[in-house]
């Protein structure tokens, strides 16, 4: 082959350099922009009204011979009066999508740029158009483009609006004859009709720029006068003048104008358009089965995917196995799974993992941004902070918010968890902080934080609390009522060595059943059809399984006895095990173990009643202190009750002798300084119980309740007069007010004295006592506020201290439910998003769904119109 062109007969192949490339792919750009230059569009062919000198309306006729009708074959009989009018631009124009000017430098005769360039091809510039669609009124072009115009008739317009202010820069100087300043008012922006209505000016927009006023609709179609082009801001004559223009022709027409634009009927792409509704119908109502579905799911925390995304498949997941459900029932959803499901990469179906990932972000944002804002009109607030690590042993820490709903309703919502903030008090302090100015919460408007008894978060110097207090010195610290009162339990049951060796002996009884099926099948049988607890486990967090497993040992007593009895004489079992259950029966014989049952049941009954009273949202601080002394009174009502307690126990145990108590002998030789000493008096078994098993621990409950209580001292000073208001004398209640107002000087004004007397006067009529939640509820409910206004705040302020964390325990238990051991690797946006769902159901299921979808169509460029 080294003789033949290996070209064969095509000869040798030549190839264009890069530059000769670049060269003719420019010459033929150069031709295409020739070619679309000398090409006429489609609104040559249609009229502009144009206007005469006289400022009339006139008929501007083209080849096609379409005429535009004048003002005076338009029937307006309002300013509101809407009908379909043609409003077409003639090629004359100064259009910014045609080069009309004969100027190179891309300006006409009065040396106004045309909006198009001397490089133009006939588009206007995207980015141009960009920024005057988003631009101030005050700051549009004298020349609107069609592209402009498009988009305000189709857009919310009530940003552009700006009627609820600030009218700084229109403030404007008095004259010589009026030196009165004015400026604009939110009273212009709405007319009063004959018969007492306000209707609204929705055409009238605010510049912040210029400090002006302008007529929406006058601005994009053209009109006469200041609103139409530099701006309005004659204030003094502004309600004159403003009732002038929307009553003129020429505003009237271009109503109408405006609303032609903004409907399809009669356009030449009223069937793309009606088609492309169509479309969009049809993919809001996938979306909205797609919502659906999650909803369901995040409200009860269960997973969403499986191995597989496969229609059909009994591995792909609990989302599209719902899908699969409801397409039974649902012809729309069938179709729509049989068009376009297992379509693979590319083919839009909306029902991949993607979008699914997307919405449940979407609905994570919406629910939070809800919070927030019903936070900021609320406005006083108080928070909870508490950590705990996840099963991928993260550090999450749980925000948790209180304040009063519109309706008067106190409610704690769950924000967001914070990952690895630190241990430390100043860390989570920053964390929080931070959290706080991105959601836009303002910390200043803090009235109280409730934490633990942590020294992280107690700590006075540099705890969470103190670090608070810096930025803010309203916002008080509310140690945590449920986990004080746990403290006091935990104080008293190890009080003495007697009662810990009891909860031992408990804690025995749950493990030695619990440890074999066959021993716990013995017990089952011993408790079938008594309706009696199973032994329960202790735990150092919970107090109430404390309670549930001191219940379940009182109520079952007997029967536990028999069970151990039967396996310890069962000579199948293991030696050990009939050495272990014997141990336990004769323990349970013991007279202390029957008065301790008792006993403990009982006090653990009123600890247990109390705590779940704390663990309310509703309960309030005065209520909660209320609830801690009430204990303290039934815990101090006990100690008279040895003989009940006693009897009980005989009759449990079947033995009536206590064990007697161990005594030291003396011994001169080791100890020399007992010698000369009396003899230690010497108490009976019976005696010797009461005072080291029964009487120390009930000295421990009070003392222990003492000391909590005492740390609520102050804030029960402070808001305390409000639950004692219906008892108190006006003097006694102006004192109160008055210390108050000292302290929120800022919230509060010294018409709170005066405005509380009226207060009691008002309470008086009521035939039942109020609480004060319930009296703000009366104030919101009468529309009295504007009457007693501080007492209004007071009681804001006051329900909206928080009193325990438990909402933010409850954050946890839906941390543990939705980042399990099959979702461990979960991210920290999905965990958020999945657990305010979850959490804050209420508020997902008044959601608005069309919004919803509306801004998941917004938020980045679909394959399909939504």
């Amino acid at each position: 082959m080294s003789g033949e062109d290996r070209h064969g007969s095509r000869g040798a192949r030549h190839f264009l350099s890069g530059y000769e490339k670049r060269k003719r792919a420019k010459e033929k750009e150069e031709r295409e922009k020739v070619v679309v230059a000398k090409t006429r569009k489609i609104s040559d062919f249609f009229a502009q009204r144009g206007e005469t000198d006289d400022g009339k309306e006139k008929e501007v006729e083209i080849e096609s011979n379409v005429t535009v009708p004048t003002e005076k074959d338009a029937s307006v009989s309002g300013p509101s009066a809407l009908s379909c009018e043609s409003v077409i631009r003639s090629p004359q124009s100064n259009d910014p999508d045609t080069d009309t000017s004969e100027n190179s430098d891309g300006k006409g005769d009065d040396g106004q740029t045309t909006g198009t360039s001397e490089n133009s091809d006939g588009n206007e510039d995207d980015g141009q158009t960009e920024r005057e669609v988003e631009g101030d009124i005050g700051n549009w072009p004298s020349v609107i483009s069609e592209a402009m115009i498009n988009h305000w008739v189709s857009s919310d317009r009530s940003e552009l609006q700006c009627c609820d202010g600030p009218f700084d820069h229109s403030l404007r100087p008095g004259t010589e004859g009026d030196r009165k300043e004015r400026s604009c008012s939110k009273s212009i922006f709405s007319r009063k009709l004959q018969n007492g209505e306000i209707v609204k000016r929705t055409w009238l927009s605010y510049s912040r720029a210029t400090g002006k006023v302008y007529c929406l609709v006058c601005k994009l179609f053209g009109g006469i006068g200041a609103l139409s082009a530099d701006g309005f801001d004659d204030w003094k004559h502004a309600i004159r003048k403003l009732d002038e223009h929307e009553r003129s022709p020429k505003h009237c027409t271009n109503i109408v104008a405006f609303s032609a634009r903004s409907i399809t009927a009669g356009r030449i792409d009223e069937e793309l358009a009606k088609q492309a509704d169509e479309i969009k119908l049809y993919w809001r109502e996938v979306i909205k089965r797609c919502v659906s579905v999650i909803k369901f799911l995040s409200e009860r925390g269960l997973s969403f995917r499986g191995s597989d995304e496969n229609i059909g498949s009994p591995k792909n997941g609990n989302y599209l196995g719902l899908l699969e459900v409801l397409s039974q029932y649902d012809s729309f959803l069938a179709q729509h799974i049989q068009k376009h499901a297992n379509k693979g990469t590319g083919h839009t179906s909306y029902l991949s993992s993607t979008i699914c990932e997307e919405l449940i972000a979407l609905l994570g944002q919406k629910v939070t941004e809800d919070i927030v804002s019903r936070l900021q009109r609320a406005k006083y607030y108080s928070f909870t902070v508490d950590s705990t690590p996840d099963v991928s042993h993260s550090d999450q820490l749980t925000v948790v918010v209180r304040y009063i709903e519109s309706g008067g309703k106190t409610v704690e919502r769950f924000l967001t968890f914070l990952e690895n903030t630190g241990h430390t008090g100043r860390q989570q302090a920053t964390a929080l902080l931070e959290y706080f100015t991105s959601v836009g919460i303002d910390i200043s408007n803090c009235r109280g934080q409730s934490y633990d008894n942590a020294a992280n978060m107690s700590g006075r110097y540099q705890g969470m609390q103190a670090l608070i207090k810096t930025e803010n010195p309203l916002a008080v610290f509310v140690p945590c009522f449920a986990h004080s009162l746990n403290l006091v339990g935990q104080s008293a049951c190890g009080s003495c060595r007697l009662a810990t060796a009891f909860f031992g002996f408990v804690e025995q009884i749950y493990v030695f059943f619990t440890a074999s099926t066959a021993r716990y099948k013995v017990l089952k049988a011993a408790l079938t059809g008594e309706n009696i607890p199973v032994p329960k486990h202790l735990s150092d967090t919970r107090w109430s399984a404390h309670h549930d497993a001191t219940k379940a040992l009182h109520l079952g007593y007997n029967k536990i006895m028999e069970a151990l009895d039967e396996i310890s004489n069962d000579a199948q079992q293991k030696g050990d095990t009939r050495h272990m259950a014997d141990q336990l029966y004769q323990t349970m014989c013991k007279l202390e173990t029957g008065f301790y049952v008792g006993f403990w049941a009982t006090v653990l009954e009123g600890f247990h009643r109390t705590s779940v009273s704390l663990q309310s949202q509703s309960t309030d601080l005065n209520t909660a202190v209320e609830l801690l002394k009430s204990l303290r009174v039934f815990v101090e009502s006990l100690r008279d009750r040895f003989d009940d307690f006693l009897t009980d126990g005989i009759e449990r145990s079947g033995t009536n002798d206590f064990d007697a108590p161990r005594s030291r002998k003396r011994n001169v030789r080791l100890d020399p300084l007992d010698y000369g000493r009396a003899e230690e008096a010497s108490l009976s078994p019976e005696d010797a119980f009461r005072v080291n098993g029964f009487v120390c621990v009930i000295d421990v409950l009070r003392s222990e309740l003492d000391k909590r209580t005492n740390a609520y001292s102050e804030l029960n000073d402070r808001f305390g007069f409000l639950r004692l208001l219906n008892d108190m004398t006006p003097e006694d209640i102006r004192k109160s007010a008055s210390m108050v107002v000292k302290i929120y000087q800022n919230d509060l004004s010294p018409e709170l004295s005066e405005e509380m007397v009226h207060f009691q006067a008002l309470m008086k009529q009521t035939e039942k006592e109020l609480t004060e939640a319930s009296m703000y509820e009366m104030i919101v409910d009468r529309n009295i506020s504007d009457t007693f206004p501080n007492v209004a705040v007071l009681l804001r302020i006051y329900l909206s201290l928080m009193v325990t964390n438990c909402s933010g325990e409850r954050s946890f238990s839906k941390l543990k439910l939705i980042k399990n051991n099959l979702r461990s690797v979960m991210g920290q946006s999905r965990l958020v998003s999945l657990t305010i769902l979850a959490t804050e159901s209420d508020v997902l299921r008044a959601l608005d769904t069309d919004q919803l979808i509306t801004d998941f169509a917004g938020k980045k460029a679909r394959k399909k119109v939504i």
